[in-house]
This record gives C-alpha cells, sequence and structure tokens, in this order.
C-alpha cells in the first residue's frame, strides 16, 4: 500500500489533519466494516459464539509459553 491507498482508509483524512498522540484514533473502515459485521452477528446470535477462546488460549501459548488453560479472558 501507498500512503494514498492508507489515507483512503481514514476518512478524516479528506476534513482534516489528524495528529497521532497515541491516545485515541478514528477508525480505518477496515476495522469499522468488520467491527460491523460483528455487531450485527451478535446482535441476531443463534447457536454457538463465533469467538472460540480456546483457540486464542493454544494461539497464546505458542506464542508466549506455558499452558493453554493458564490464560484467561
Amino acid at each position: 500500500m501507498n500512503i494514498e491507498q492508507i489515507r483512503l482508509l481514514f476518512p478524516i483524512t479528506k476534513q482534516a489533519v489528524y495528529l497521532n498522540n497515541a491516545s485515541q484514533s478514528p477508525l480505518n473502515t477496515l476495522v469499522n466494516n468488520r467491527l460491523q459485521t460483528h455487531l450485527k452477528t451478535e446482535l441476531n446470535f443463534v447457536g454457538k459464539k463465533v469467538f472460540c477462546r480456546d483457540d486464542t488460549r493454544a494461539l497464546l501459548s505458542k506464542l508466549l509459553g506455558g499452558s493453554p488453560t493458564e490464560y484467561a479472558f
């Protein structure tokens, strides 16, 4: 991605200059779309939750060490 493609992900850059202070930042369109999809899934919840904590625990144990059972959410 070049800088112009990245800027297109942040519609706020058409209206203002944003100086990131590492405290808050606008969502980019990719994150916003994913978040909206997740919220719609949760709103119309039927059956098993999409988020599987066991898979995440296994990934954390591989990345950081320890047993998957040692991680809590």
